[in-house]
């Protein structure tokens, strides 16, 4: 029965997933309970366990019930085919998709090798370090591409951003469910919510938004009054390659890779994104002006090489292979990351920090919030009332130059904060 069956709990629902098949039972928190002890312990030692918080006749026909689902109640589909998902990268969304710093598309990216382990995914363009991909040709421009893509009779379609707005003619060939990707909402001026208003006027009622967070969601439904449409789907990190190691070893390979031998022995202070106004780059530079004897690790310089007045303690490294951030995240001691993107709906690298167990801390804005709750830190930002280019609001550096010497200053909260992470 492990094989073929588990129990979820998910956004305080619960479900009974018949894994074969790809099905989900919905069911009560008694069953939950029950389904849990089934396996390991005899019809009485349930009731026992339980019978302090439910009925016992409640509890007895709990048992019945699932041991009725176990054994016919679900019903299994005529034959077992592999799932065959068409999931397209139309030019616009390409050279997005390559950035290792941009969020969505590194989700986006990581969400396609999860699904080809359970269904074959075609593509359109070859990705490093999938194997399991099927690159077809496509134009959704082009009636032969369009009518090749309609007689390989997907199961469904997953495509890559909002404002793919091109693809929208697949809602008039492909009459299967096409799941759409929501990561932004502000921002644009207005281009974003335009796009998604654009989808939603043309979808049936099988297909749906992918939001990486409820907030997203409320934002969406303030203008369609229709939340049935969003599925919140947070972005994951891959724990087996993101996860805590040794501190000292992981300073002592980015000193080796530096050329710093001062790295280990200062406190260090990270951040990993595009060094870009909006990702909050000037208030970094400003908070390590702050603490002088504090050492900021800057990955992700993206712009041409300037004479900016950046103060000494402020290293700036170019753009890494992926491989390379999980030593960053664990040699740093604090992440900072104090964004101010209008886009900011959920903040992987900060999910990727605290994975590496490193205490993150973030400004009060739009997504990284809701990550972290109490596991850092989280500066109050103020809020703009309309988006000034990709700006949606500003941070002070004094309060995250605050927040980052308490926790320097004390090993104990930051070694627990970063446990909880």
């Amino acid at each position: 029965m492990k094989s073929r069956y588990k129990i979820i709990e998910f956004d305080e629902k619960h479900f009974l997933a018949y894994l074969d098949y790809h099905q989900l039972v919905p069911v009560n928190k008694l069953i939950y309970e029950v389904f849990k002890l089934i396996e390991s312990h005899t019809e009485e030692q349930i009731v026992f366990a339980l019978s302090e918080q439910y009925p016992e006749n409640d509890i007895y026909n709990s048992i019945r019930q699932i041991r009725a689902i176990l054994a016919n109640n679900i019903e299994k589909p005529s034959c077992e085919t592999e799932l065959k998902i068409f999931a397209p990268t139309p030019s616009i969304s390409r050279r997005r998709m390559k950035s290792p710093f941009l969020g969505a598309s590194v989700a986006q990216k990581e969400l396609l090798k999860a699904l080809s382990k359970y269904a074959q995914v075609h593509v359109t363009q070859e990705y490093d370090g999938i194997d399991n991909l099927v690159v077809v040709p496509f134009d959704p421009k082009s009636k032969s591409s369009m009518s090749f893509i309609i007689n390989e009779n997907y199961n469904g379609v997953f495509l890559a951003f909002l404002d793919d707005t091109d693809m929208i003619s697949l809602l008039t060939y492909l009459h299967v469910p096409v799941v759409l990707p929501a990561y932004v909402i502000r921002g644009a001026n207005g281009r974003i919510t335009n796009s998604m208003l654009r989808w939603y006027s043309y979808m049936r009622d099988f297909d749906t938004f992918m939001v990486p967070n409820h907030e997203t969601a409320d934002f969406f439904s303030t203008f369609t009054h229709d939340t049935s449409v969003f599925n919140v789907i947070p972005f994951g990190v891959d724990a087996d390659f993101f996860h805590p190691i040794d501190k000292e070893k992981a300073k002592q390979e980015i000193a080796d890779l530096l050329n710093m031998p001062e790295i280990n022995s200062k406190k260090i202070v990270g951040y990993i994104s595009r060094f870009e106004v909006e990702k909050g780059a000037g208030i970094l530079v400003d908070i390590a002006r702050l603490m002088p004897d504090i050492l900021f690790l800057a990955v992700g310089m993206t712009e041409e090489p300037r004479n900016y007045d950046f103060p000494s303690n402020l290293i700036t490294v170019t753009p890494q292979r992926r491989e390379k951030t999980r030593i960053f995240y664990n040699a740093f001691d604090v992440f900072c990351f104090p964004s101010i993107a209008s886009t900011e709906t959920f903040g992987l690298i900060v999910l990727e920090a605290m994975a590496c167990g490193t205490v993150p801390v973030v400004s009060s804005y739009d997504g990284p919030k809701y990550l972290v709750k109490d596991t850092g830190i989280i500066i109050d930002a103020t809020t703009f009332d309309h988006d000034m280019a990709s700006l949606g609001g500003t941070a002070f550096a004094y309060s995250f130059a605050e927040a980052i010497s308490e926790l320097l200053h004390d090993n104990q909260k930051r070694e627990q904060m970063g446990e909880k992470a």
